[in-house]
């Protein structure tokens, strides 16, 4: 069966043979030993372990991936997630440690400063840890987290299927197209291999980076969340510079 996708950077359509990819989550099912969904519809590609969700308005675009190689690779990087066993209960261990790690590094910040102005140690906000810094913990973590275990999953997926490993890479670079101003934009640049939109201040940061990231490398998932905590620590290192 046809289905067309709406190409969202230049407006024009193209259409994709459901029956193959249908064919291929079969595949990646028996393996699995999963009954597997396709759905088609929205701008994002996800998958909860049964049902792989498909954008029915690709946003990627990339001058060296076909239209439907890039749709057809958002397929295979999602199936990825099922056949090496991408666990969600990894991200929950992650923000829970995360949580306690920046809590105990604020205190210390805290009393320090206090303690050089000759001031006794205050008691923690609480409202404001719970209103403001558990979003901006829960949102750094899935952004390390997501980019970690992508990079774990296309890897492994890439040794297995030869001719999807240079496709995946391609697609990793659409992922960004500005220079790095954050950390987490230095590790989407690093996993990106993007070194050209890496300041040299930053250089140090992002070899550092590359040295753990490649670390999950034909690993099982729970080193993506060793991996991930390493990276935090990295980070939480440059934010208190």
């Amino acid at each position: 069966m046809r289905r067309e996708i709406s190409y969202v950077p230049d407006g024009s359509v193209f259409e994709i043979d459901t029956d193959v990819y249908k064919s291929t989550c079969g595949i990646v099912g028996d393996i699995s030993d999963k009954s597997l969904f396709l759905k088609i519809g929205g701008d994002k590609a996800c998958t909860d372990g049964k049902v792989v969700t498909l954008p029915s308005r690709l946003m990627l675009e990339s001058k060296l991936l076909s239209k439907r190689k890039m749709h057809y690779t958002l397929l295979e990087h999602e199936l990825a997630h099922i056949l090496f066993q991408s666990d969600e209960k990894n991200f929950k261990f992650l923000m829970d440690w995360a949580q306690i790690y920046w809590k105990e590094i604020i205190e210390s910040k805290m009393s320090k400063n206090l303690a050089k102005k000759g001031y006794k140690t205050q008691q923690f906000d609480i409202g404001w840890w719970n209103d403001y810094m558990v979003p901006v913990i829960l949102n750094g973590c899935r952004i390390v987290y997501n980019i970690v275990e992508d990079h774990r999953i296309e890897h492994n997926w890439g040794e297995i299927y030869r001719g999807s490993k240079q496709k995946m890479r391609i697609m990793a670079k659409s992922c960004i197209d500005h220079e790095a101003t954050t950390s987490f934009e230095v590790l989407l640049s690093v996993r990106a291999n993007r070194w050209d939109y890496i300041a040299d201040a930053d250089r140090d940061l992002a070899k550092n980076i590359k040295d753990l990231i490649q670390q999950v490398e034909g690993k099982s998932p729970g080193m993506a969340l060793l991996i991930s905590k390493e990276i935090i620590k990295l980070m939480a290192e440059e934010f208190l510079k």
